[in-house]
């Protein structure tokens, strides 16, 4: 269902909808959210850049980087600019539903995982082929906070907890974007901004933002690969020495 007035969408939201958001927001990280969102194969939009479990009555509970809070979904992104897409999942039982979305409303306090966030850029960003260097027994301890959580990682969390995990990775390697998965989530409804600028401006814009986050997803990989390697070998080297 597509929307034409973001309000609609109380009316269609039920507790453990999980909405993606794209914003046109400011903070440091959205950028690093969508230059990894390139390299997610078979995906058409990859602009989706946060995720939110709804839990009724225009509540919501979601990881930023003020922590885990759960707020108004009218006040916190009603006034702003804004897209949203709302997936509801296909098996998930309502006994699962109220399990999820209390876990979830029950870490409302604890801490943003910037651990975790980091790992997760560069196991986005990273070539398949490289992945097997993040697979080491020291990422859990160098790459995640226990008892934090980032957007996606607190909403896996929760299926975990409510025996609906669908996917083969940890809940810290999910991205927001995974959740956009139409065998398992149902997509209930989306909504875009309105676009103000004419087609040809429009186009024009993203053509250059495209090309921009192409060529910032293409070099990042390459800055990144050489002090994670030579981390790598520090971590390898001191584990020989404590032998």
């Amino acid at each position: 269902m597509i929307l034409t007035d973001k309000r609609e969408l109380i009316n269609i939201l039920k507790p453990g909808d999980i909405i993606l958001t794209n914003e046109r927001g400011t903070e440091w990280f959205t950028p690093l959210i969508k230059i990894s969102n390139f390299y997610k194969v078979g995906y058409k939009n990859r602009g989706w850049e946060h995720s939110i479990l709804y839990l009724g009555q225009d509540r919501i509970v979601e990881a930023n980087p003020d922590g885990i809070t759960s707020s108004s979904l009218v006040e916190d992104y009603f006034g702003g600019y804004c897209n949203f897409v709302v997936l509801r999942h296909k098996f998930a039982t309502q006994d699962a539903i109220d399990r999820w979305t209390k876990f979830c409303l029950f870490l409302r306090g604890k801490e943003y995982d910037f651990k975790a966030f980091v790992y997760f850029i560069f196991y986005s960003i990273f070539p398949t082929s490289l992945h097997f260097l993040l697979g080491k027994d020291s990422d859990d301890s160098c790459f995640n906070i226990k008892d934090a959580f980032f957007c996606a990682e607190l909403i896996a969390s929760g299926m975990r907890e409510a025996n609906i995990y669908c996917f083969e990775r940890a809940p810290s390697k999910i991205r927001p974007i995974d959740f956009y998965n139409e065998l398992i989530f149902d997509v209930v409804a989306t909504y875009e901004e309105p676009n103000k600028d004419s087609k040809f401006i429009y186009k024009l814009k993203r053509f250059f933002i495209f090309s921009g986050y192409l060529f910032v997803s293409i070099l990042t990989p390459i800055i990144l690969f050489i002090p994670f390697i030579c981390y790598q070998l520090y971590l390898k080297n001191k584990k020989n020495e404590t032998k």
